[in-house]
């Protein structure tokens, strides 16, 4: 039997320790490596066990989840962590921080009152994620990695439009990607960014406020109605698609409460949709880590009307599903690390204001 992916589960309440330890240990391709009642007892059996992946609770006494995190990034930057907590503000602050500290994703802990129901949800929504983030990640131990396929990009324009809006959509792992990304976008970028992250409605407000504090751009929630202004990043509301609707010279940010989109709501396809819509050749659309094809009917979009579309690399994405769907679409105008994707981003929002204004 080939090796299987073990998992080191880590929650002070027992109940929940027995019911992940049955629903992990029920998989063929996973295993329990060691349970951990606080963040101190984990961290030890991280360094005696060296797990493949850590499910990681946040409110726990002696030391609580965060700061287990802080302690296991400093051991191993690249160990899948995933965060299992309550959907509480409180949890919610904390879970952000831990996200944009370094935690691979975040997974809901449902109510423990209906096992049935608990396990149901855990095989449905908990073991496809921890399949997914650590497909790739997790190398059996007897044999080397295979060399993986380059997939090409779809060539630049010669003569790009200026760019008038940034569009950026992520799921799984985008949230550590964004708090690279936007903090190096320059105070004076003379273009509107929109963002859609999934994620519970109520993390939103938070995740915006972090980001606003490590941005020289404006962040904050969009807001339906408001017009929209160069210079702000506005990150899409929990539970509504975020769309924009053009008056005279003027932009606006609108609320969309139609279905869910590859599940989601709000959904990046729908971002880069509307984007394509109302501005033309000038969205850049940039994909970030995220499970699925999400991301890619909304890039088909903005190509189709001339705009551009770049994409998170796989080795610095969390999960390559997103972006890569955007690549082996063809869509992809260039496939960019993540740490360099905010000088590509500047690059083509003042090249192609420089271009412009040559040419006129």
């Amino acid at each position: 039997m080939p090796n299987r992916t073990r998992i080191l589960i880590v929650d002070d309440a027992a109940p929940v320790c027995h019911l992940l330890a049955e629903v992990v240990s029920g998989d063929v391709e996973l295993e329990v490596a060691a349970i951990a009642n606080n963040g101190r007892e984990a961290l030890r059996k991280f360094i005696e066990l060296r797990p493949d992946a850590v499910l990681l609770d946040v409110d726990m006494p002696v030391m609580n989840g965060l700061d287990a995190l802080t302690e296991i990034r400093k051991l191993d930057r690249h160990v899948p962590v995933l965060m299992f907590s309550a959907l509480t503000r409180k949890a919610a602050a904390v879970t952000i921080d831990a996200l944009l500290r370094g935690a691979t994703t975040y997974i809901p802990k449902p109510s423990f009152s209906d096992p049935a129901a608990v396990r149901r949800c855990l095989r449905e929504e908990l073991i496809p994620a921890v399949k997914a983030i650590c497909q790739g990640r997790i190398l059996p131990r007897t044999r080397a990695a295979e060399p993986r396929p380059s997939l090409p990009a779809r060539p630049p324009a010669s003569h790009p439009a200026a760019v008038q809006a940034v569009v950026i959509g992520g799921s799984t792992g985008a949230t550590e990607a964004l708090s690279i990304i936007l903090p190096q976008l320059a105070a004076d970028l003379p273009v509107p960014v929109f963002v859609v992250q999934h994620m519970p409605p109520m993390f939103v407000p938070w995740l915006a406020e972090r980001l606003d504090h490590r941005c020289a751009l404006r962040v904050a929630v969009a807001e339906p109605g408001r017009q929209v202004y160069s210079g702000e990043v506005r990150v899409a509301g929990g539970d509504r698609h975020t769309v924009f609707e053009r008056r005279g010279t003027n932009i606006f940010v609108m609320a969309d409460h139609g279905p869910p989109v590859n599940r989601f709501r709000p959904s990046v396809d729908v971002l880069f949709r509307s984007a394509a819509e109302v501005y033309g050749d000038g969205t850049l659309g940039i994909v970030l880590s995220g499970m699925g094809e999400e991301g890619c009917r909304g890039s088909e979009a903005i190509v189709s009307r001339a705009g551009r579309v770049l994409v998170q690399d796989e080795d610095s994405s969390v999960v390559w599903g997103m972006p890569g769907s955007v690549v082996k679409a063809g869509l992809a105008e260039e496939i960019v690390s993540v740490q360099r994707m905010a000088l590509h981003i500047l690059q083509r929002v003042f090249e192609s204001r420089s271009a412009k204004a040559l040419i006129s």
